[in-house]
């Protein structure tokens, strides 16, 4: 019936969220590695941002989605105001942990990220998105965030000042709260206001790109860095994490609408496990005990959620 078709389609947007995500994390951790903590690494995170809003417009529209429902919405402010905060929670929800990796090492990214579970579940309650949750699942998203963090402990890239690590982690709790803000917001709209989630992903993204690539103009006209001889790789990583980001904003976008703004973050908490893997067998990093210990247990936390 209704309900298994529901959960099927559920299944399919996870799958291809899995996929899309985790794939965007290699290419964002492979085009980050060697940068540091300088105005060049600014432009880098602007122009991979400036890739992700692109390629989400570019989906989000053929998917079929539309910038205005009829001509008098083009100029009307209060039809654009939600999106304008939307698009601002999403700038900062992915420039700031793109910004952040030139001085933690990508591991923290990705643990601080998949850490948002228990925030989102406070948030939508507060915001009518979803029930309140008991105290014992609270007990265990706590469990998943003190494993995650534990498991952060040291993560500083080694050739980065203490206190750009400590703004690097500051930055990554940032973003965290902007995505769980962001998405709530989204949830709000698509099943309460009845936007479609492809106008929905094409109208915050289309203004999202129009701010970043102000943002973008202005920091590299004011740096005295030059890409001169990273354009070919920059555009590369900007098509590559474009089509990924777009791919896995759609398949979320429709995942919230379905799943709600908690089961999303369910969701997403796998998916960062499987990239936290990848990310130590593709780039090697050191990998202590203490490390397979606070593994285990974000593992037995997502068990019980």
């Amino acid at each position: 019936g209704a309900r298994h078709a529901k959960n099927r389609n559920i299944a399919i947007y996870a799958v291809v969220s899995f996929l899309s995500t985790v794939l965007l994390e290699i290419l964002l951790e492979g085009a980050t590695r060697n940068s540091g903590g300088n105005s060049h690494s600014l432009i880098v995170a602007l122009f991979l941002t400036l890739g992700e809003f692109v390629g989400c417009c570019i989906w989000s529209k053929v998917a079929g989605g539309n910038l205005i429902d009829r001509p008098s919405q083009k100029l009307d402010l209060n039809f654009w105001k939600p999106y304008v905060g939307m698009s601002a929670l999403l700038l900062l929800g992915s420039g700031l942990p793109n910004l952040a990796v030139h001085w933690v090492q990508y591991p923290l990214k990705v643990t601080i990220k998949s850490s948002k579970l228990m925030l989102a579940m406070a948030v939508a309650a507060a915001c009518g998105n979803d029930r309140h949750y008991s105290l014992s699942e609270y007990f265990v998203s706590f469990l998943l965030v003190v494993g995650n963090l534990s498991f952060s402990f040291g993560s500083g890239r080694t050739d980065a000042p203490t206190h750009l690590a400590v703004l690097g982690v500051v930055l990554l709790l940032a973003a965290s709260l902007m995505d769980v803000l962001a998405v709530n917001a989204q949830q709000r709209m698509m099943q309460k206001d009845m936007v479609s989630p492809m106008s929905l992903m094409l109208r915050q993204n289309f203004i999202g790109l129009v701010g970043c690539s102000i943002l973008a103009l202005i920091v590299f006209a004011s740096s005295e860095e030059s890409l001169t001889n990273d354009w070919q790789q920059v555009l590369w990583c900007m098509f590559s994490v474009g089509l990924c980001t777009g791919m896995s904003a759609w398949a979320n976008t429709h995942l919230v609408n379905e799943a709600g703004s908690v089961g999303q973050a369910r969701i997403s908490s796998f998916r960062k496990l499987a990239t936290l893997i990848l990310s130590y067998i593709l780039f090697p990093k050191p990998f202590d005990r203490w490390r397979g210990v606070c593994i285990a247990m974000v593992v037995v936390s997502l068990g019980l959620l």
